[in-house]
């Protein structure tokens, strides 16, 4: 992993990421901890996760996913991480409690199946949308997802 300052014009060096490589992995951030999850691997889809300190700068692996999923929308609300709508999850969205280091499966996405839909928060409220439903069918809806 390489870290990016801008003001200064220069990559750092930082720990490599210690799980099995994927692609179209999710992320979220909580508490300033970064936070990898799923991703497709060579002989099928992940259910890991995986958080990075970039005050120790180092590693540790969480509790994996309860459904194993690539492609999915990542973000946090409130201290909670929540990954959902990809490839394996349906459209279910799963929310990650760092302080128990628990899942649970917290909704069902309205939109329905989405793989690489975005995600974005604004003052504790996602937005979610867009991506593929079939590699054909591309919706250009954003939901709405606010947790109780």
């Amino acid at each position: 992993m390489w870290q990016y300052n801008p003001v200064k014009d220069i990559w750092t060096k930082k720990a490599d990421y210690p799980g099995t490589p994927v692609d179209v992995a999710t992320s979220f951030v909580i508490n300033g901890k970064g936070y990898v999850a799923g991703g497709n691997q060579v002989f099928g889809t992940s259910k890991a996760l995986w958080e990075y300190d970039p005050v120790t700068d180092k590693w540790t692996e969480r509790k994996n996913m309860p459904v194993a999923t690539s492609g999915s929308v990542g973000f946090a609300i409130k201290n909670k991480g929540y990954v959902g709508v990809g490839w394996g999850g349906g459209n279910q969205i799963w929310e990650y409690n760092p302080a128990s280091d628990a899942w649970k499966m917290y909704t069902h996405f309205e939109g329905g199946h989405r793989e690489g839909a975005m995600g974005v928060v604004v003052n504790n409220i996602a937005y979610i949308g867009l991506g593929t439903t079939t590699w054909t069918v591309y919706p250009t809806q954003i939901w709405e997802f606010s947790p109780r």
